[in-house]
C-alpha cells in the first residue's frame, strides 16, 4: 500500500506540479500508510504537505484541510508532542464550528 501510494505520489507531481490538490491527496494517502505503519515523523512530514497544499488550493475552511489536520494530530501525539497535537485539534474545532456553527 505504501509503494502504491509513493508511486501515486510521484505521478502526480509529474503531471500537475507541487501544488495541485491531487498531490495533496497524494501526500495524505503516504501519510495514512505511514501513521498506520507507526512512522510517525514521516507521517507528519506528508500530512503538513497535504494541508499546506489543501489550504492554498482549496482554502483554510475546507474538510480535506480538516481531515489531514485531524490525522497530523494523531502523529503528533503518538509522537508525544503534546503543544503540537493540541494545536492541530483545535484548529479543527474552530473550523468546525466556523462551517458548522456548532
Amino acid at each position: 500500500k505504501k509503494r502504491e501510494a509513493q508511486s501515486e505520489l510521484n505521478r502526480n507531481l509529474q503531471r500537475y506540479g507541487p501544488r495541485h490538490p491531487l498531490v495533496g491527496e497524494s501526500h495524505h494517502s503516504l501519510g495514512l500508510c505511514y501513521l498506520f505503519t507507526e512512522n510517525y515523523r514521516d507521517a507528519v512530514t506528508h500530512l503538513e504537505n497535504s494541508v499546506r497544499i489543501y489550504t492554498n488550493a482549496l482554502g483554510v475552511k475546507h474538510p480535506d484541510v480538516a481531515s489531514t489536520l485531524m490525522f497530523k494530530g494523531l502523529a503528533h501525539l503518538a509522537l508525544e508532542k503534546l503543544d503540537d497535537s493540541m494545536a492541530c485539534m483545535l484548529r479543527v474545532r474552530r473550523m468546525r464550528e466556523d462551517i458548522l456553527g456548532h
